[in-house]
């Protein structure tokens, strides 16, 4: 489920073109931002990403923050 239909609508009428927008745009938003700063970031050796470690801790976190939003609702 996406989290702003407004800003995906807009963004495909502006660009002209349709966009995919994953279940869980968080972990993407996430994941985008560390390669980010990767890239950013001067490294005397280069650094191997494991994405599936990655991808792991961020739905470990994300299903976390959840269950702490819905334990601190009740």
């Amino acid at each position: 489920m996406q989290k702003n239909a407004g800003i995906k609508v807009f963004l495909e009428k502006e660009l002209n073109i349709s966009l995919y927008v994953p279940p869980e745009p968080q972990i993407t938003g996430a994941l985008g931002a560390a390669l980010y700063g990767v890239s950013k970031k001067k490294l005397s050796k280069p650094i191997l990403l494991n994405f599936d470690k990655i991808y792991n801790f961020l739905t470990t976190q994300l299903i976390n923050l959840r269950n702490n939003r819905f334990c601190n609702d009740a």
